[in-house]
This record gives structure tokens, C-alpha cells and sequence, in this order.
């Protein structure tokens, strides 16, 4: 019985650390995870805002600059510069190149964030890798810490039947050196009580 409590002991101090350190290295991979997705995905978030507010004022101006361009054309060369507000007389068609030009220039910025906003406007692959990465970390720490209450409830049951087993072998000692006392002097009625008292603990010989 002393090898079967070693036995025990042994089991008890190996699976319960063992599991206990692979569960804080999951947790670590996955506190490590979770920063990183949440880092991706703020800066996600961040570059779309960006690319919308960056169209939305573009479309204004666009807006603006072109009703400038219809105004300047139907007011013709009595009407006022849209910048300083004098006559423009002979000026009329350098303003009005000015103003055409600017306006195409703002139709190219404001494709390019059109497209790159609507390329924002789904999740990137790198984020959507990272969160797979967190969702099975958190399923497999999950699984750990399962495992962990399992484990932890087999070393108290262990410790029970640790107990049990001392208890019973001081028994067994008992009875043993009752039979010693017997053998130097017979007592029929005792002897019969500590036969059966031995029968019950033989298994615990084996």
C-alpha cells in the first residue's frame, strides 16, 4: 500500500503543474492576440473613418468649386473672381481653366478614396486571420481550464483516498500485532473478530 500512495503522490505532483503551466502559456498567447487584433482592427477602423471624411469633403468642394465654374461662365467677363472678388475682364478664361482643372483634380482624389474606402469597407485579411487566431486560443483555453477543474478534482480525490488508505493499513497493523498477542496466548472469541477484520482489509495487501 506505501507503493500505491507513492504512486499517488507522484500522479499529483506531475498532471496538476504540468496542466496548470500549459494553461498560463495559452492565456499568454492569447492576452498576445487579443492586443494584436485589437491594435489591426483600431487601425482599420481608424484609415476607414479617414477615407470617408476625406471623400465627404471632396464632394463638397467638388460641389462648390463647380457651381464657382457655372456661375464665373454665365456672369462672363463683368462677373467677380470667386478668390478676390474683382472684375475679371480678361481674366475670365484663365479662372475658368483654373476652376475646370481643379474640379478634375478632385474628381481623381475623389475616385481614389471612393475606391479605397469601399476597399475599407470590408474586413482585411490580416484582421480576419487574427481573429481566427483569438477564437481558437479561446476554445483551446477554454478546453484547458476544463481540464485544469478535472484534473484538480481528481488530486482532491486523490487526497481522500490517500487518507482512506493510511487509515486503513494502521488497521492492518493493528490487527496484525493483535494476532501476534494471539499466538502467545489463544483467545478463540478474539481470534475469529480479528480473522474477519484481516478478511476485510486482504485486498488492500495485494
Amino acid at each position: 500500500m506505501s507503493g500505491m500512495n507513492e504512486q499517488l503522490r507522484r500522479a499529483r505532483r506531475r498532471f496538476e503543474p504540468e496542466v496548470t503551466l500549459e494553461l498560463e502559456k495559452k492565456r499568454i498567447e492569447l492576452e498576445d492576440a487579443q492586443g494584436d487584433l485589437e491594435a489591426r482592427r483600431t487601425e482599420w477602423v481608424r484609415d476607414r473613418q479617414d477615407a470617408d471624411t476625406k471623400l465627404r469633403d471632396l464632394r463638397k468642394q467638388y460641389i462648390e468649386v463647380q457651381e464657382q465654374r457655372e456661375r464665373v461662365i454665365s456672369l462672363g467677363a463683368d462677373g467677380a473672381c470667386p478668390t478676390c472678388s474683382r472684375k475679371l475682364g480678361e481674366n475670365l478664361d484663365k479662372v475658368v481653366e483654373h476652376l475646370t482643372e481643379t474640379i478634375e483634380t478632385l474628381r481623381v482624389d475623389g475616385a481614389y478614396y471612393k475606391s479605397r474606402f469601399e476597399q475599407l469597407s470590408e474586413m482585411p485579411s490580416n484582421v480576419k486571420e487574427l481573429d481566427e487566431k483569438r477564437r481558437a486560443l479561446t476554445a483551446e483555453t477554454g478546453a484547458l481550464e476544463r481540464k485544469l477543474a478535472r484534473v484538480q478534482l481528481a488530486v482532491q480525490e486523490l487526497t481522500g483516498l490517500t487518507r482512506d488508505l493510511a487509515v486503513k493499513e494502521r488497521r492492518l497493523e493493528q490487527m496484525q500485532r493483535d494476532i501476534s498477542v494471539i499466538a502467545r496466548g489463544f483467545d478463540a472469541t478474539r481470534y475469529d473478530f480479528v480473522k474477519a477484520e484481516i478478511s476485510k482489509l486482504s485486498p488492500l495487501s495485494d
